[in-house]
């Protein structure tokens, strides 16, 4: 455009038409220059405000373009493609191309669904989340994972919504975050607690964390359900009243001093304690406990602390009885050790008690102190062979025999000895039961069952014994929970059942059940304790039990107890069932005291007597001279072989010490066997020590013994030959 044009009439009206409508002035009548001035002034300011309200915009714009380039998150805008489900992205930011590996233009032509899942199952589900999206679902925070440009898998946590203007929605506004690593890392999270949980399952032992400050349990396994009775939620609940609950009153105050020690204790150090814990069932249970700091407060005191705890009540009920077994180790020492030389003592108080009385007339006082004086010795031995039997260092006599005939046969005894408030049954099995064993040892066990028994119902009651064949005996007792069950006896082999190997083999079963005052589980813990009795001062030794436990445990067997206060008492004795036949029934001289009885006999023969007791050989030469025997003696295995030499004649019977000086009986009864074949030998202990038995023919006579039952089996055993 010219000036001239500019300048037309007509372009001026035109001009002045348009300003008087942008200033609102009169369409008609001249301008006045104020009226153009102000009019001027006006547009100015309007210009200026628009210019101001479009640099903001601008600012605004080139801010909301910043903010989704710069975004953390991947932010896009895709258009609803008619064509869907190629869909067409209109907002893309540099996070969406980190994220994918594609940029706006490449994904727009490879298609979203195409490219991202290419395994068609996830297309399809996609594909449908998108349909549920444009029925105007919002879709927030799901995981999918997608595939991207290089072929990389990555989780993505998408959350898409349908944005528009006032018509219907036209865009859907898409927000993803890369959770790849966030997802490993929970799934190696779950992992390792899947990996210790299953651990803590295997281990035969509570895993716990405890919080020092608040001093309550925040984490145990599952062990401790099975260790204390508790679930691990229980133990947990808690809180601080853990302690006043499950600790032993008696080491609280060690628990305490243990947690002081935490505060100076460096890192990685364990510390370890052993306490009581209560089980849910109100016993209480020994634990191990092996602890180190786990986390510690900002001012470096232990905050927590990570820790296991073993059970380890067995062992120390193990290490309690390995104290008795001690016990009577050294018991057994002892009784082997003052054994021989007082049995030596005894055989030479009974000697010379019953010789004297064989010299005084019917009716003398004497005879009758005499008599006290046999009794007490009797007394002795018997004592003597307790403390022998319980450290199952007895000299035994073992036989195969019927064990319906042992009991059978001390029936009669018992009823007379128990007394007529005591109702005895004995209920046999049908089928024989043979069993090895020294059927006087054993008629012992029953006696002092009996009499244990009579003790319990003081009121009277009913005894009965019951004889059975089972399939097996049981196993190792378990003695964890006071009361709980059978309980072998303490020392050596202790809860021993039957080997690994004796497990199916069938055995002999002894049931003695009695309906007295019962024990308590106190007490039956200690019942084969030697020396241990519930009975008066003067009323018992405490050896009767221990006696039981030694000969039955000495005869492969195992003796147990069940009783409940009140309720009665059974002792179950298992005996291995003998491959032999039985021998012939047992007769009354196996009975105490039966040894005892008077005897009188006159023969011929020779007999050499071996002992190194002087006054033992003494009386054992002139009982047997005065009988009529023609007797040899010596001092030892080594002038015996000299005396034997020296002897044309035959010598019918050998009877020698076993434990002498030089050369023992055994040496010696080997080499009599070789010298003189016909030759019988009767060997006599009080207790023969390791000494290993002489592979020859013997017979055994226990000191102490009284004369009348040496000339006895002399004579025996001279009309045998």
């Amino acid at each position: 455009m010219n000036e001239d044009e500019r300048t037309s009439p007509d372009r001026v009206a035109a001009e002045n038409a348009r300003l008087r409508r942008l200033l609102a002035l009169p369409e008609s009548g001249p301008l006045a220059e104020r009226d153009l001035a102000a009019a001027e002034t006006s547009f100015r300011e309007r210009e200026g405000r628009f210019r101001e309200v479009e640099q903001a915009l601008r600012d605004e714009s080139r801010f909301s373009a910043l903010v989704i380039a710069r975004a953390a998150e991947g932010l896009c805008v895709c258009h609803l493609a008619p064509e869907f489900p190629h869909v067409r992205f209109t907002v893309w930011n540099e996070r969406m191309t980190e994220i994918t590996g594609y940029t706006m233009e490449e994904i727009n032509r490879a298609g979203w669904y195409q490219s991202l899942y290419p395994d068609p199952a996830t297309a399809e589900r996609a594909q449908e989340r998108m349909k549920r999206m444009r029925a105007g679902e919002d879709l927030r925070g799901e995981q999918w994972e997608i595939t991207r440009r290089d072929g990389a898998h990555r989780v993505l946590r998408i959350s898409s919504t349908l944005i528009g203007g006032d018509g219907a929605p036209e865009h859907v506004l898409g927000l993803m975050e890369d959770v790849t690593e966030r997802v490993r890392a929970e799934n190696d999270l779950r992992e390792s607690r899947q990996f210790i949980d299953r651990i803590a399952a295997a281990a035969p032992l509570v895993m716990y964390v405890f919080d020092l400050r608040e001093r309550r349990v925040v984490w145990a396994s599952r062990r401790v359900a099975k260790d204390l009775g508790y679930s691990a939620e229980e133990v947990q609940s808690m809180g601080d009243a853990f302690f006043v609950r499950l600790v032993h009153p008696e080491d609280l105050s060690r628990m305490d001093g243990l947690f002081a020690r935490w505060d100076t204790a460096p890192d990685g150090v364990v510390l370890e304690a052993e306490y009581r814990l209560r089980h849910a069932d109100g016993s209480w249970r020994w634990c191990s406990g092996h602890d180190m700091v786990f986390a510690r407060d900002a001012d470096g005191k232990a905050r927590q602390l990570v820790g296991v705890v073993l059970d380890v009540t067995a062992r120390k009920q193990m290490e309690e009885r390995l104290i008795v077994a001690q016990r009577v180790e050294g018991l057994g020492r002892l009784a082997g050790g003052v054994a021989h030389d007082f049995n030596n003592l005894l055989t030479t108080i009974l000697g010379i008690a019953e010789a004297l009385r064989a010299d005084r007339p019917a009716g003398d006082s004497v005879g009758d102190e005499l008599a006290l004086v046999v009794e007490a010795a009797e007394h002795g031995a018997a004592l003597t062979r307790q403390l022998l039997a319980f450290a199952r260092k007895q000299t035994v006599q073992m036989v195969v025999v019927d064990l319906n005939d042992v009991v059978s046969q001390i029936e009669t005894m018992l009823r007379r000895t128990l007394g007529t408030d005591v109702d005895v049954f004995v209920v046999r099995s049908p089928a024989p039961l043979p069993v090895r064993i020294d059927p006087a040892q054993f008629q012992q066990v029953l006696l002092n069952l009996a009499v244990n028994a009579r003790d319990a119902m003081p009121a009277g009651g009913t005894l009965t014994f019951a004889l059975s064949l089972v399939a097996a005996a049981p196993g190792p007792v378990a003695g964890s929970a006071a009361g709980a069950g059978e309980r072998p006896g303490p020392g050596p082999g202790v809860g021993v059942g039957v080997g690994p190997g004796d497990v199916a083999s069938p055995r002999v079963l002894l049931e003695v059940t009695d309906t007295g005052v019962g024990m308590t589980p106190a007490v039956q813990q200690r019942i084969f304790e030697p020396f241990f009795t519930t009975k008066p001062v003067g009323r018992g030794t405490g050896l009767g039990l221990a006696t039981c436990y030694g000969i039955v445990t000495q005869s492969g067997g195992t003796i147990a107890a069940q009783s409940e206060a009140g309720r009665g008492t059974t002792f179950r004795i298992h005996l291995p069932r003998a491959d032999s036949a039985p021998a012939p029934a047992v007769s009354s001289d196996y009975l105490p005291g039966a040894a005892g009885a008077e005897f009188e006999a006159r023969s011929t023969g020779t007999v050499l007597v071996v002992e190194d007791a002087v006054v033992i050989r003494a009386i054992a030469v002139r009982t047997l001279t005065a009988a009529g025997f023609h007797v040899l003696s010596a001092e030892d295995g080594d002038a015996a072989l000299g005396v034997s030499r020296a002897f044309a004649g035959t010598i019918d019977v050998l009877v020698t010490d076993v434990v002498m000086p030089h050369m023992g009986g055994h040496d010696l009864a080997r080499r009599m066997r070789i010298e003189r074949p016909a030759t019988r030998i009767l060997m006599t202990s009080g207790y023969p020590g390791d000494s290993a038995a002489p592979d020859v023919p013997f017979e055994f006579l226990e000191k102490p013994y009284t004369p009348s039952v040496l000339l006895r089996r002399v004579s025996a055993l001279v009309a045998r030959r």
